[in-house]
């Protein structure tokens, strides 16, 4: 039997190590552990901190406050997808305007079309009353019903201006035919239409009152007639 004086100090010290028992961990966490929670990295490389109510916090910009200057350059606020880069509209009205055409420099007074169909309503339109013309109308040298009026498209002018023996293809005249009369009362055209000499290289066309005179190439009464002008032209300049 072990003397009870004996078994009182492991008591005590037993006792002693129950009291080193390990901190209570079931109180609140410190503000340090918050602090710690809060600037954690999510491996991401942005911050998933959170504000303390557990809400996500979203950060929006008013439409309305933001402005947009427009001009050479710059997208219309009301229609991003349309950028203005300055004025290159041309006015359809106008087109490219008068002299050469830019992209295939043929001239701005083509000839009129061979053949009494289609030359006879474009000749009765006026269609070639901008060209060069003589003043007014006088007497003609040839059989052409008394008075005369000539114009002259800008290649045959051209060539007529530079003293040119042969002149190319696509000069044409048209001269208006009065007879005794103050109006226009019919046409004479005469159009290059091939390279070189002779009355057939010359498209010969005449319509008065009604009746048709000439109409082909090669008429041997215009070109007998003609034959005495520079290349069957015989009008003469300065208009």
């Amino acid at each position: 039997m072990i003397p009870r004086l004996l078994l009182f100090p492991c008591a005590l010290a037993l006792v002693a190590c129950d009291s080193g028992a390990s901190p209570d961990t079931t109180g609140p966490a410190t503000d340090g552990s918050t602090s710690m929670s809060q600037s954690e990295d999510d491996g991401s490389g942005e911050d998933t901190a959170t504000a303390t109510t557990g809400s996500p916090q979203t950060s929006t910009t008013d439409p309305s406050t933001t402005s947009a200057t427009t001009g050479p350059g710059t997208t219309d606020p009301t229609n991003p997808t349309e950028t203005t880069v300055g004025d290159t509209t041309t006015d359809p009205t106008t087109g490219s305007g008068g002299g050469e055409d830019d992209s295939t420099g043929e001239p701005a007074q083509p000839p009129p079309p061979v053949g009494e169909a289609d030359l006879l309503p474009w000749v009765m339109a006026g269609n070639y009353t901008q060209w060069a013309a003589e003043a007014a109308q006088h007497p003609s040298a040839g059989p052409h019903f008394t008075a005369v009026r000539t114009f002259v498209n800008d290649i045959a002018l051209t060539s007529l201006e530079a003293g040119n023996t042969e002149h190319p293809v696509g000069s044409a005249l048209v001269k208006e035919l009065y007879g005794n009369a103050p109006e226009i009362g019919g046409w004479a055209v005469m159009i290059k239409t091939q390279a070189g000499a002779g009355a057939d290289t010359w498209y010969w066309y005449e319509w008065f009152e009604g009746s048709t005179f000439a109409d082909g190439n090669g008429v041997s009464g215009c070109g007998n007639c003609h034959s005495a002008g520079l290349d069957y032209i015989r009008t003469t300049l300065p208009l």
